[in-house]
């Protein structure tokens, strides 16, 4: 594999991973999604689905997009997986460290404790429901 289409890769699966970490905090927080969501197309999927089929719909467009993007990346046209890349990467800045008072950065939080606390309560959640 060359050293481009490694990284093309390695993007594809940052994509991925982020949108999977997406997808968890919306389970994490289902209770005030329906008020606190910003998106407005996951707004409309929200009233019309529920948060269960807003999420539902978001991890199958997650699938979907990596494996386009993952075939993309044999192609001439495996630039387009940057923006996606750098897009993506800023929503995760934008999950973790944003508040009302701008952006946390620089020593005010560990800046894996908030996804260490979203990852544990997705399983508390789920551990819940059996």
């Amino acid at each position: 594999m060359s050293a481009i289409r490694s990284t093309c890769f390695a993007m594809v699966l940052t994509i991925g991973a982020i949108s999977a970490f997406d997808c968890m905090a919306s389970v994490v927080t289902f209770d005030t999604l329906k008020g606190d969501e910003a998106n407005p197309v996951a707004s409309l999927l929200i009233a019309t689905s529920g948060v269960e089929g807003m999420v539902m719909y978001k991890a199958a467009g997650t699938l979907v997009a990596v494996l386009l993007m993952l075939r993309l990346g044999y192609t001439r046209y495996r630039v387009a997986i940057v923006p996606v890349f750098l897009v993506q990467c800023l929503l995760f800045l934008w999950l973790n460290f944003a508040t009302e008072d701008g952006m946390v950065f620089r020593g005010q939080i560990d800046p894996f404790s908030l996804v260490k606390l979203v990852i544990q309560q997705y399983f508390k959640y789920y551990a819940d429901s059996l």
